[in-house]
């Protein structure tokens, strides 16, 4: 296993009692503690199997996390460094505390995959981000709840005194309210920490009113529900129509593939985007799928006409909360509208499970369905932060005044209208 420690704390994940004496589940001599609290250390792990080494200690973690995060999970983030890890410099940051008694394992008080790169923009600094690819819609870490204030002072100790030296920590894609920011921005002002928001946009988000036909209500115009009836009863001549929901493990396989399908046959085929075209993605896909249904974790259901599959979504659970992770359709009936279908669907199914106090909708910002139909919004955020170095405080001291400058000498698109209107030569152009 190879560990940046030279070695680990005692029987980090096997839910018993050490059988070494009481003292083994102090940190180990090489670990990192922190000096504002000894009873805590950081472990950093390299590859999948050391992480997995953890697994136990881990999806407890998960189980209690300040924030729900399915993404950084064990049964989907190991999959998403195996196959898009190459090229990344990839490192498992895992911080411990001491148990609560003498043969207590050490408790798993957060958990943040992290790659290394040299390189801000055009700044010659090294930077340790939270690791995100193409299929993962938020990036906040797992820490426990109770411990998130402690958790993050370590985190930052560690940062301020590891060896590679990094000068920023960048978060991004992460949830820009509730638990995890507010403690996040309590500990650097109490620490002094110079950070910065560089992005921030809203995405859908839906929390469930009352009962589904009033949150529809609100969520559209009377002509667009009539709308929505009249394509529904439309789609009906065209043969039976039915709602389903994936419960048996034995359809499991085919409807992965029937959605990979569906996929393919869509605008994203057209533009070989659609997972299918892609092996690693294909794969990776199905692994999650596979992984997250056994454990309870994934959500799927479809609209089907005489038994075919036209509109289909699959859901990520964690906590009490959802992520509405991809949707197709098939757009041979477009007409119908079976996305908007399954969506209202979607809806109905979320009031219909009261553990689920909120959906993400994974979307872009500008998504014009999901917008249109889902009510709420977050936060979506991507924050840097110095590691206390002076390159690092001089960075993002220094960022919000750059951008600033930025647009103050971009041109806006009115006044270039106005100046090719008048016959003027843009600016970049005139010699």
């Amino acid at each position: 296993m190879t560990t940046e420690l030279a070695r680990k704390p005692a029987a980090p994940d096997t839910g018993t009692a050490p059988t070494a004496k009481p003292q083994a589940a102090k940190p180990p001599p090489k670990a990192v503690p922190s000096p504002q609290a000894p009873e805590t250390w950081v472990e950093v792990v390299h590859d999948v199997p050391a992480l997995l080494a953890h697994r136990q200690a881990w999806d407890d973690l998960a189980r209690h996390a300040i924030e729900p995060n399915p993404f950084y999970e064990s049964w989907m983030l190991p999959q998403a460094v195996e196959m898009f890890g190459a090229g990344h410099t990839f490192r498992g940051v895992l911080i411990f505390r001491r148990g609560a008694k003498p043969k207590d394992p050490p408790l798993l008080t957060g958990l943040l995959p992290l790659e290394s790169r040299r390189g801000y923009g055009r700044l010659p600094v090294t930077v340790l981000s939270l690791w995100k690819h193409l299929y993962c819609m938020l990036c906040t870490p797992l820490v426990r709840k109770g411990h998130a204030t402690e958790t993050l002072n370590v985190l930052l100790d560690w940062m301020a005194t590891d060896p590679l030296g990094a000068s920023l920590l960048e978060l991004p894609h992460i949830n820009g309210e509730g638990p995890f920011p507010q403690a996040l921005i309590e500990v650097l002002n109490e620490r002094g920490s110079m950070h910065t928001v560089v992005d921030s946009f809203g995405r859908a988000f839906l929390k469930p009113a009352a009962d589904a036909e009033t949150y529809l209500a609100a969520a559209s115009t009377c002509h667009n529900r009539q709308e929505l009836r009249r394509q529904k009863r439309r789609l009906s001549e065209q043969g039976t129509v039915e709602v389903r929901v994936l419960e048996s493990a034995a359809e499991l396989e085919q409807w992965t593939e029937w959605f990979l399908d569906l996929e393919a046959r869509g605008w994203k085929g057209q533009e070989q985007t659609a997972l299918k075209f892609d092996r690693s993605n294909g794969e990776y896909f199905r692994s999650i799928v596979r992984e997250g249904f056994a454990r309870k974790q994934v959500f799927l259901l479809g609209v089907f006409l005489n038994g075919r599959p036209i509109a289909m979504k699959c859901n990520f659970l964690a906590g009490e909360g959802s992520f509405a992770m991809k949707i197709a359709f098939d757009e041979e009936f477009a007409r119908f509208s079976p996305g908007v279908q399954l969506e209202v669907e979607n809806i109905l199914q979320v009031h219909q499970r009261p553990e689920l106090k909120w959906m993400d909708s994974c979307a872009i910002p500008k998504h014009f369905m999901i917008n249109r139909l889902w009510q709420d919004r977050r936060v979506i955020q991507k924050l840097l932060i110095s590691t206390g170095s002076r390159t690092g405080d001089l960075t993002v001291g220094l960022l919000p005044f750059v951008r600033s400058l930025r647009r103050c000498f971009r041109r806006s698109p009115r006044k270039a209208a106005t100046r090719q209107a008048s016959g003027s030569k843009p600016i970049e152009n005139q010699k």
